[in-house]
């Protein structure tokens, strides 16, 4: 009943890489989404949670729910909207 489900992996960076930034990351997950209808369901696990919530927080109309795993955030660094919104709901 979940519908489908699709799997976009970044491989390790190498130097070909080196003037590719945050701001790159994010608009090619965004043009991924687009692909996929414009409207998705993001869980990021690890490297990819950060870069899911930065999609999410730039283009909020893409994303109805973001899931994050392991990933390396720190929610404390500054107050946000979504981060109190998310603590708003209770759930951990």
């Amino acid at each position: 009943g979940l519908g489908d489900v699709n799997l976009l992996e970044w491989k390790s960076a190498t130097g070909r890489d080196g003037s590719r930034g945050i701001d790159d990351l994010v608009a090619d997950l965004s043009l991924a989404v687009d692909d996929l209808g414009g409207h998705v369901d993001l869980l990021g696990l690890c490297q990819g949670g950060w870069l899911s919530l930065m999609a999410a927080s730039r283009h909020p109309a893409k994303v109805r729910r973001l899931a994050l795993v392991g990933a390396p955030v720190d929610l404390d660094a500054c107050s946000s909207i979504l981060v109190d919104r998310a603590r708003a709901t209770g759930a951990t």
